[in-house]
């Protein structure tokens, strides 16, 4: 029997937020600007609520971590978010594990995002074009951002990793899936000289922590999208897979099929609706799966991104 349980979504009130999270995702939205749907989320500022279960995913972690994940780490190890930028979103980097763990007792925040839509030319900014972190920080430090800042064109359906150390941003339009490991420790460094409404003021920015992990020169890979596979009337691709961070796989159903899941997984509507397991479901909507819970029935024209965690490799 499919151990399936609905997690209800938090939202977050951003500066740069839209209005298509409640327009085009239906949520019932109660911030504004939105900026967020939190899916999957255990951090100090909120953690998800399991409906069929009564419980946050934090307690519900916790309570079911050996026989529903089936994995040893012993916080909550995922986040998942769908973000709806209305303007661009600040200039930002993740630190190391090293450093967060030295500096802000947490581990960094490996992410990546899937672009779900786009306008024509729309934005992800990522990485620079400094050659050396010396030439980087004189940059930074005379505002001359137009000659430091690189971007990639948004593509719908491809996929951005985000290592540490990586200058990143979404730009206006492009609503991404984003998935990390389970952490908040974020380095601020360019936000366009915009003004906080509340304070009045500029929003904080983190110059000396984003110049202790820059990477310098930038030589990432970008937006890719690996082959898909079908079986069984499902299409797989599968985006990512690292212990110690995070699995994210696209399944796709055209009309009917079956996928067989063997690890927990966390299930986003990410396209249309139909039939999961028997369960009616909509665009946005989150599910998750217990481990080891065999063939998962899917009816309709529907994507579903699913989201994993599998223990770091001793």
């Amino acid at each position: 029997m499919v151990k399936m349980f609905k997690i209800r979504p938090l939202f977050a009130e951003r500066i740069w937020g839209g209005t298509r999270l409640k327009e085009k995702f239906g949520f019932a939205v109660d911030v504004d600007p939105c900026g967020e749907a939190w899916l999957i989320a255990d951090i100090p500022l909120g953690t998800n609520w399991v409906e069929e279960a009564q419980m946050s995913i934090h307690d519900f972690y916790e309570k079911y971590r050996t026989t529903y994940f089936g994995i040893k780490e012993s916080g909550f190890p995922l986040r998942a978010t769908i973000l709806d930028p209305g303007a661009d979103l600040s200039i930002q980097l993740h630190p190391t594990d090293e450093y967060a763990l030295k500096h802000e007792n947490s581990l960094g925040k490996p992410e990546a995002w899937y672009v779900m839509e786009t306008v024509p030319g729309g934005k992800i900014y990522f990485g620079h074009k400094a050659q050396s972190k010396a030439e980087f920080i004189e940059k930074a430090n005379n505002d001359q951002w137009d000659e430091l800042l690189d971007y990639v064109i948004a593509e719908e359906e491809k996929f951005l990793f985000v290592d540490a150390g990586v200058l990143h941003a979404v730009g206006k339009d492009v609503i991404c899936f984003e998935v990390s490991r389970s952490s908040d420790v974020t380095y601020r460094v360019y936000d366009y000289k915009r003004i906080d409404q509340k304070t009045g003021l500029p929003r904080q920015l983190h110059m000396q922590q984003a110049f202790d992990n820059i990477k310098a020169p930038a030589n990432e890979v970008g937006l890719i999208k690996p082959e898909e596979h079908w079986d069984k009337g499902v299409g797989v691709i599968e985006y990512h897979n690292v212990p110690g961070q995070f699995i994210f796989r696209r399944l796709r159903c055209r009309e009917q099929g079956t996928y067989q899941q063997r690890e927990f997984g966390f299930y986003v509507v990410g396209r249309g609706s139909g039939i999961f397991n028997g369960r009616p479901v909509k665009l946005g909507e989150t599910y998750f799966v217990a481990q080891n819970s065999g063939d998962l029935q899917l009816s309709g024209d529907f994507d579903l991104l699913m989201v994993s965690f599998s223990d770091k490799l001793d």
